[in-house]
């Protein structure tokens, strides 16, 4: 879907899997709620309460990065067959290292996919061996959560879908195999043509599901660093967000432990409640924190290329007051330029998350309308939802 150039196809693709990704979707989700208590209460927060205890620093940069991967891939292939960045100290150094050299050289990798393979087949590359083996070390992790789920057994679907936290259904993995499925059959009623189509369906799925692996492991990780880093430098800022979050029904609180002297000065997490993902959305300072972030930190920070559409008779187009360009013209934006117009984010350089509690209906709307960290249109993210609930 993410690399898909022509705009029917690319309009079918998003089609299969928008609903997954839609608010309703991914508010309501009770294996989403299942993965997010799992992952942030039963790993995460015990992970920086035994740092705290010990007096331990933690590289949070890591930790963002691989919660942002274990969360995405328990969506895909369901928590039991994910990857588990976050326990799993060695493989998660590892994949990051890996992801890191791959994203060095988005360039050839990203704009000219064909070119890489063609190369490679006479053995010839324009990047280094090492940056080659990681992108495929990076792919191979992919293929093995994908086989793990494959080879889940459908029985066990009505045993497992009611333990706690454990287990969750590979849910965009089904969809898309289902509705991939559905339009072989379609387009070919043959059963045999079907059978033969099994293992390019098989690398279809892969392709697809490592792309959502990939737009969505980086760009959560660092927003999630960059808002950690901005709250930590203003004190009285997370005590406003600290009261905030505990306006919900369930927060995670801090409760204090009698020590063996009978002092109550030890402080302990209380992992019995968890918040649900309504209570979240309706918390403004929280929402303008996130804006904001993104807003002065875009996740995609660089370029989003586009092509312009074909015209009418190759007639050239015009585009936002731009005239006479020909038709099939690689165009781009940026998120980082939009954000910085300081007619609309007056002092644009400086990270006040004030500017979206404070402003007008009009202002706030012409934020809005200039705020582009999604993209816009048919291209936009399909994973805003999604990525807004995990931040």
């Amino acid at each position: 879907m993410f690399s898909t150039i022509d705009r029917k196809l690319h309009s079918d693709r998003k089609r299969m899997l928008a609903s997954l990704y839609s608010k309703t979707t991914v508010y309501s989700s009770r294996d989403l709620y299942k993965i997010s208590q799992e992952l942030i209460r039963g790993r995460l927060l015990f992970i920086i309460e035994a740092a705290t205890a010990d007096q331990t620093p933690l590289n949070m940069l890591e930790y963002s990065l691989g919660i942002s991967m274990d969360f995405v891939t328990a969506y895909l292939f369901g928590i039991q067959n994910s990857s588990n960045l976050l326990i799993d100290t060695d493989i998660r150094r590892e994949w990051l290292d890996l992801h890191q050299n791959k994203t060095k050289y988005p360039f050839w990798f990203m704009g000219f996919p064909g070119l890489i393979w063609l190369l490679a087949k006479f053995s010839r590359q324009v990047t280094s061996q090492y940056v080659v083996s990681s992108s495929r070390e990076v792919r191979d992790l992919c293929l093995q959560m994908l086989k793990k789920t494959e080879m889940s057994s459908q029985s066990s679907l009505a045993s497992r879908e009611d333990e706690s936290t454990d287990w969750t259904k590979p849910v965009v993995y089904d969809q898309l195999l289902r509705k991939l499925r559905t339009s072989v059959e379609v387009a070919h009623p043959d059963p045999d043509y079907s059978s033969k189509t099994d293992l390019h369906l098989r690398n279809e799925i892969a392709s697809e599901l490592m792309d959502h692996i990939v737009a969505g492991t980086t760009t959560t990780g660092w927003t999630l660093v960059y808002i950690m880093h901005e709250v930590s430098q203003r004190p009285k800022l997370q005590a406003l967000l600290r009261a905030e979050l505990f306006t919900m029904k369930n927060p995670i609180k801090v409760t204090s432990l009698s020590s063996s002297t009978g002092n109550s000065n030890t402080e302990h997490l209380d992992h019995r409640d968890f918040p649900s993902p309504s209570d979240l959305d309706g918390l403004p300072l929280l929402e303008a924190i996130i804006l904001e972030s993104l807003r002065l930190h875009p996740a995609v920070p660089g370029p989003q290329p586009r092509v312009t559409p074909s015209g009418i008779s190759g007639k050239p187009v015009s585009l936002s007051g731009y005239g006479d360009i020909p038709s099939d013209v690689r165009v781009s934006a940026q998120a980082y330029s939009l954000h910085r117009n300081a007619d609309v984010f007056p002092d644009p350089e400086a990270w006040k998350p004030e500017r979206w509690l404070r402003a007008n209906p009009d202002e706030r709307n012409k934020m809005e309308k200039w705020f582009w960290a999604f993209s816009s249109g048919g291209r936009m993210c399909v994973g805003k939802e999604f990525a807004m609930y995990r931040k």
